[in-house]
């Protein structure tokens, strides 16, 4: 790895020159250390030196100082007096008798009179030489013998200045050691440091050309010491980090369910396409939906449906590879097809340059070909299907969000045409979505400001020919007076998650009409449609009550609908709810019965009070030759458990006589009446007339246009 510098700024001194300063500077101190150490041991081996000195003099003097006692000539006198003012070496001399009387005295500094008389008294005291030090070098003194007897004492000062001055010679000397010192132990210190942080500006450089594509990288220091151990701790801190950034790379951009790349992936690829996209050549998007994967999730449970997912995609993944094979030849092993999953059952295909609409169709015959096989799941054969939705770049985008966006429309529009169905997109599927969203901020708007309304269609009772009671079926009625079809508005309100609202609102809407109806005299009852969203809310119950209680309306006069499929759902979760509205008289019928899976051991379990016999049978009752059989058995076991029966959608006398034969208790549809108004519902039923009498064809006409 090449050498990185270090940045600058990012530190205050570097470590390298720092220790190279602090050697240095350790050898310098040392050396001046050294000159001062000589400077301070020449300056206190002085005295030693002096002492030294005046003891030779001494033994240079002591020869002429028995001609000094008692009394020294004049001659002798003038000259020791002479040879002491021009010696170098002494600067002062003193002879004392046997006494202590002064025979001779020669003293240039009378600082030294003092150390003088003291360095004699003791000499004489112990008749043995003394040495004492005075203020200008050293003293001696010693006993003086003539011929053998003592006959006085001399004491001699050798100056300090007769020392010679070494100061200067010493520090240069010393200097010149400490600098020669220097010239070696420098370029060694040099060599060593280097040595020593050489592993660690390595590991600077290689952590500094680090980056998440070259976590791979390992670093060798090889320095034999514990920087190798550091090294390793780098690496393995690498490795660590290396099976970490693949984890999270994993999670960023795998789906953990199928293990196939996710949108974030997704898009990145199809992005990357585009952006390689030849002019000559298409990019594909295709949004693929599992049909009927609902179903699996709710009967096998949500475990066994991200199995299936996980199955789905392998089987996708494996029909794209060979589908690329087969389509798209040389482009396939270059630029491959990708699956990934969006979220839920929806998966993305992305189709990098492609040659034409005909080869996108081709390749996705085979990817949708490939679910006719069963999977198994649980031990269980199951068949699936996918629908898809295409778009094109650059005939329906150029940018990755909008070709996606676009295939989701076309998905819309395959399902809509049924199951296993591919659409490519067109604009007028743009249209229809705009139309969409306009219409669900319209039906936003319709809910807060009470436009839904409930509709009422008549029950006949086939004995009496008097209307026993209406159901309530919701219409919604837009502020300009017109009125939306159900079929179209209670899809998308049941997918936005409003239908509990609305269904909240014809419930008490409907209960105060009954009670209306009551109070006018007549006896009908009422009964209310139930989505599985609004019965599935906790408080269900407490609001049905509630509607009750604020509209006054006893409670035998509710009836509420639900169909087969969600009775049998969850049977105990049904008798649950409906325990305590059944406890205060609110009945229940199952709705469009015959036209689920249920069986007679499910049905005991359930509170119900009516059976409505689904329209298709009473339609086809003079089609199909199975159908009068199918209501003769559903009216045969109501009549054994002793239920009411409902046959909705009859239209013709004919099918009315059948069904009155055969003991149905009650009739509805399009012959007796249609879905009209509160208003005038009420007026229908103090116009209606049983049986066999005639209504005002005034009257009537005034129907024939309600919806």
């Amino acid at each position: 790895m090449a050498r990185q510098e270090t940045p600058k700024g990012s530190v205050k001194y570097s470590l390298r020159a720092s220790l190279i300063g602090f050697v240095i500077g350790l050898i310098v101190l040392a050396s001046l250390g050294f000159a001062l150490s000589n400077l301070a041991l020449d300056h206190f081996t002085r005295e030693a030196k002096a002492t030294s000195n005046i003891e030779a003099s001494a033994n240079t003097w002591n020869p002429v100082m028995p001609t000094m006692l008692p009394r020294p000539s004049i001659t002798n006198e003038e000259r020791v007096t002479e040879l002491v003012r021009v010696s170098e070496t002494v600067s002062a001399l003193r002879v004392i008798d046997i006494d202590g009387e002064i025979a001779f005295d020669v003293i240039e500094e009378q600082s030294s009179h003092r150390v003088i008389m003291e360095a004699l008294a003791l000499s004489k005291l112990g008749d043995e030489r003394k040495v004492l030090r005075s203020e200008n070098g050293i003293v001696l003194a010693q006993p003086i013998y003539t011929n053998g007897e003592l006959t006085g004492h001399f004491a001699i000062e050798y100056p300090f200045s007769a020392l010679p001055n070494t100061w200067l010679r010493t520090l240069m000397w010393s200097l010149a050691t400490g600098a020669l010192i220097c010239a070696l132990c420098i370029p060694l210190v040099l060599l060593l440091v280097h040595k020593f942080t050489d592993p660690l500006y390595r590991l600077i450089d290689f952590t500094s050309g680090l980056n998440a594509g070259h976590l791979s990288a390992r670093v060798e220091l090889n320095s034999g010491n514990e920087f190798d151990l550091l090294g390793e701790s780098f690496n393995k801190m690498m490795q660590r980090m290396e099976n970490t950034m693949r984890h999270i790379q994993k999670l960023a951009f795998v789906d953990s369910v199928t293990d196939l790349p996710n949108r974030e992936r997704f898009l990145r690829v199809l992005n990357k396409s585009l952006h390689d996209r030849t002019d000559d050549c298409f990019t594909a998007v295709i949004i693929l939906n599992v049909d009927r994967f609902r179903w699996v999730n709710e009967t096998l449970g949500p475990q066994k449906g991200d199995e299936a997912l996980s199955l789905i995609g392998m089987r996708i993944r494996k029909a794209l590879a060979a589908a690329d094979k087969a389509v798209r030849l040389a482009d396939a092993q270059a630029q491959p097809s990708m699956v990934a999953r969006l979220s839920g059952d929806e998966f993305a295909v992305v189709v990098p340059n492609i040659d034409a609409k005909s080869d996108i169709t081709r390749l996705m015959q085979m990817v949708i070909s490939s679910m006719r096989q069963p999977l198994e799941i649980g031990g269980q054969a199951i068949t699936l299907g996918l629908s898809g939705g295409i778009a094109l770049a650059p005939i329906h985008g150029v940018k990755g969000e909008d070709l996606v966006k676009n295939a989701d429309l076309a998905l819309k529009e395959a399902r809509r045409a049924g199951r296993s169905k591919a659409r490519f997109y067109s604009t007028k599927l743009n249209k229809i979505a705009m139309d969409r969203l306009h219409l669900e901020a319209d039906l936003r708007r319709g809910i807060e400001r009470d436009e839904f309304i409930p509709y009422f269609q008549a029950k006949v009772d086939f004995k009496t020919g008097q209307i026993s009671g209406a159901e309530a079926l919701v219409r919604w009625q837009r502020e300009d007076g017109d009125i939306i079809s159900p079929g179209i508005f209670i899809p998308m309100a049941e997918q936005l998650g409003l239908i509990s609202r609305i269904g909240e609102s014809v419930l008490k809407q409907a209960c105060v009409q009954a009670t209306r109806w009551m109070k006018a005299g007549h006896d009908c009852k009422v009964a209310v449609n139930v989505s599985p969203l609004q019965f599935e809310e906790a408080n269900f119950s407490e609001k049905v009550l509630s509607s009750i209680r604020d509209a006054g309306l006893p409670p035998g006069r509710l009836e509420l609908e639900i169909t087969e499929t969600m009775a049998v759902a969850d049977t105990d979760r049904v008798s649950e709810i409906m325990r305590p509205l059944r406890a205060m008289g609110v009945r229940l019928a199952i709705d469009d019965f015959g036209a689920g899976h249920s069986n007679l051991v499910t049905l005991t379990k359930l509170p119900f009070d009516v059976f409505k016999i689904d329209q298709q049978f009473v339609s086809a009752l003079h089609s199909d030759s199975q159908a009068p059989a199918v209501v003769e058995m559903i009216l045969a076991m109501a009549e054994t458990m002793g239920l009411e029966t409902v046959a909705e959608g009859v239209e013709t006398p004919s099918q009315s006589d059948f069904l009155r034969r055969r003991g149905c208790t009650l009739a509805q549809g399009y012959l007796y009446a249609k879905p009209i108004p509160p208003d005038e519902f009420m007026k229908f039923l103090e116009n209606w007339r049983p049986f066999g009498e005639t209504l005002a064809e005034d009257f009537l006409a005034s129907l024939d246009g309600a919806a």
